[in-house]
Order: structure tokens, then C-alpha cells, then sequence
């Protein structure tokens, strides 16, 4: 077996995560948008799986998610936060959060939301 044979093997071996990425929008009252997804219970921020396969960055894929639930496709700011989310059904998911900015109203009202995915947004304090 050739060295890029026993590094391949060694990649194949390794433990596998999940990788996904969200933006943090806020409106002028300081409440945060959050949308309601149909394939599961509860609320989240717009965001979805990193296309990572495609040589997609978190970043890029909180922006993509963004444009793709939301309608919103606006440059983001800063990595706000990292965080590691254990499942029963999955394996574990490393979470990127970026900030999204404030929208005003212009933006709150241009917001469609994706019907294949998404329920309902809000802004929630």
C-alpha cells in the first residue's frame, strides 16, 4: 500500500460530524428573528447544513441558508459563537453562529420565507 493509500485509510477511519451554520438578525428593539422549521419541533435561527463536500465555509453557508429561508441575502459579520450539539438520531453537529446586523423595517417586511422548509418567522426578545 502506497502512503496516500494509508492516508486515505486513515481519513476513511476517522469520526464523523455534522456541520452546520446560522445568522443572529436582531430588529431596532433588540429582539431576535427566529423561524419555525415543518420537518421538526421548535424555533431556530436561519441557517442550515454547510455544503462542505463543495468546499462551502460556514460563513458561506449561513449566508446561503439566509438567502434560501429568509430572502435575505446581506454580507455577515463576525463569528459570534461555536458550539458542539450531541443527538440520539445523528452524530454530533458543530454549530457556527454569525452575526446577521439589525434589520430595519424595509428588510423585517421583505422577509419570504422558504415554504419547502419553513413555517413561520418572529422576533422574540
Amino acid at each position: 500500500m502506497t502512503t496516500t493509500d494509508d492516508y486515505a485509510t486513515y481519513i476513511a477511519s476517522l469520526p464523523r460530524v455534522l456541520a452546520g451554520a446560522a445568522a443572529l438578525y436582531l430588529d431596532a428593539a433588540g429582539r431576535v428573528l427566529l423561524v419555525e422549521p415543518n420537518y421538526r419541533e421548535g424555533w431556530a435561527l436561519p441557517g442550515g447544513t454547510i455544503e462542505s463536500d463543495l468546499g462551502e465555509s460556514p460563513r458561506a453557508a449561513a449566508r446561503r441558508e439566509s438567502a434560501e429561508e429568509i430572502g435575505l441575502d446581506l454580507p455577515l459579520g463576525r463569528l459570534l459563537a461555536v458550539d458542539w450539539v450531541l443527538g440520539s438520531a445523528r452524530p454530533p453537529l458543530v454549530a457556527y453562529v454569525y452575526d446577521g446586523g439589525v434589520l430595519d423595517e424595509a428588510r423585517l417586511a421583505a422577509i419570504t420565507l422558504q415554504d419547502e422548509e419553513l413555517l413561520s418567522w418572529r422576533m422574540v426578545e
